[in-house]
């Protein structure tokens, strides 16, 4: 694996029991640049973690997507996160209703960053989704581009936004039209922009987290395609 960033950072991740949020925590687990990983849960983390990985569940008694923004650190002592990741996300059908959707994929993701850049998190890399559009008509594409805008308009240094295609990866819980997609996939695999690895996504906001060329504003946003060569350049056997 390739890298110039320093050591030390701090890292703190939403979403780590997801798909892509397992990967990330699996890479941050052993990553030479970040001594130290926060993961904010609604419920304990499924498997045993390294010593500097820590838990931080949310406030009982409220909804998620509003204790997600009243977390703190274990201790006064506690490293400050460097680096925020968030890898929330679901579907209307997995969340019940439009408004339980956009509790989590808008209103959690908005929530985190705001707790992110209050701990003194200067970057903050989000996964979204290819399509992603503030002004679509369409409920999935336009919650994800209003939380896009929610995170850029935040205050981070740097904001890197995350647009892959559809995520190819084993499932504990079975979404009926993904798990479909995900068979007819591999007949699709040469179409670009049409799918990724969640590993690759993972392997990718790290290396876009640790990029310090890039600057702030708008913030930058990588496709497809262009996550998966940098998941292959820079991590290589």
């Amino acid at each position: 694996m390739a890298t110039s960033a320093k050591l030390g950072y701090t890292a703190i991740v939403s979403g780590g029991t997801g798909q892509v949020g397992r990967q990330l925590v699996g890479l941050l687990s052993t990553h030479p640049s970040f001594s130290h990983t926060y993961l904010v849960q609604r419920r304990p983390f499924p498997s045993a973690l390294p010593s500097h990985i820590e838990t931080i569940l949310t406030p009982t008694g409220e909804p998620f997507h509003e204790a997600i923004g009243k977390v703190k650190l274990p201790t006064e002592s506690s490293p400050k996160p460097t680096h925020a990741f968030c890898c929330l996300g679901t579907t209307r059908a997995d969340a019940g209703s439009a408004e339980a959707f956009k509790n989590l994929d808008l209103d959690a993701v908005a929530n985190f960053a705001k707790l992110a850049h209050t701990l003194g998190a200067h970057t903050f890399v989000l996964v979204s989704s290819t399509g992603a559009n503030k002004d679509s008509y369409l409920l999935y594409p336009r919650t994800k581009g209003e939380a896009e805008e929610a995170v850029a308009t935040t205050g981070f240094k740097r904001v890197v936004v995350c647009r892959p295609g559809l995520l190819v990866c084993e499932r504990d819980k079975g979404r009926f039209f993904e798990d479909l997609a995900m068979k007819v996939a591999p007949y699709f695999k040469w179409v670009p922009g049409s799918q990724i690895e969640t590993v690759d996504v993972a392997k990718a906001m790290i290396v876009l987290g640790l990029d310090e060329t890039e600057t702030a504003g708008a913030g930058r946003i990588v496709g497809n395609d262009e996550m998966i060569g940098m998941a292959k350049m820079e991590y290589k056997d």
